[in-house]
């Protein structure tokens, strides 16, 4: 019996987890087999280069940038290739519009592999997009990576190194607040910048408190 679609495989987590470098392991690995990949970023994601996706940990692949606000163009992208196409993925898939995840349906039923990597939080602690909500369902196989956070310890001699979860965004070294906008891309030079943080050291000021429930631990 033949497949109905074939799969989807994620990478998410906090920045610095090093999820595009697994993707980027993974395309590796099956162009050394013979396959035909294809390479889609976010069009708005130029930090190093329009045409490259490079992992901060190293490994570099050539990209198509894509319109995040129109992924519909990835059809005509795919129907002017000649090159037979064994694996379609996506780097940053969180800045997509949702109808990313249509196409990416659209991709897998006519028998392509699809691989993605992003992040799955923002730096409010919330589901980065409703892209990200949608596609995570559909996966297939999913790696949800960790990273180490990167709070300073002793005068920033030493950094925490605890399994991190979160991404802590800082304006000139602090804490940015909840009421900022959720996508700030970081770029060099600016105040603007990351880090991969544990739960003890993630911190968002005006963060809305939630109800407490009152409960009584074992004792």
């Amino acid at each position: 019996m033949s497949k109905t679609r074939e799969s989807i495989t994620g990478y998410v987590g906090p920045m610095f987890a090093q999820k595009t470098l697994l993707m980027l392991h993974e395309i590796s690995a099956a162009e050394a087999t013979g396959r035909y990949v294809l390479l889609f970023k976010p069009d708005i994601d130029d930090r190093y280069s329009k045409n490259i996706v490079r992992s901060r940990a190293g490994g570099k692949h050539k990209a198509t940038p894509v319109d995040v606000n129109h992924p519909e163009t990835i059809y005509d992208i795919l129907n002017k290739r000649r090159l037979p196409i064994d694996i379609i993925a996506f780097d940053e898939i969180q800045f997509f519009k949702p109808e990313v995840v249509k196409v990416i349906r659209d991709i897998t039923q006519s028998g392509i592999q699809v691989v993605y990597s992003g992040l799955n939080r923002n730096y409010r602690g919330d589901s980065f997009s409703p892209t990200i909500e949608k596609i995570l369902p559909l996966t297939t196989h999913l790696t949800v990576a960790e990273a180490k956070c990167m709070f300073p310890l002793n005068g920033n001699h030493r950094l925490c190194g605890a399994d991190a979860t979160m991404t802590q965004r800082l304006i000139n070294g602090q804490p940015d607040s909840y009421k900022s906008p959720t996508v700030i891309i970081e770029k060099p030079g600016t105040s603007i910048t990351y880090e991969a943080r544990c739960l003890e050291h993630w911190i968002v000021p005006d963060l809305p408190q939630n109800r407490k429930i009152n409960h009584h631990p074992y004792s």
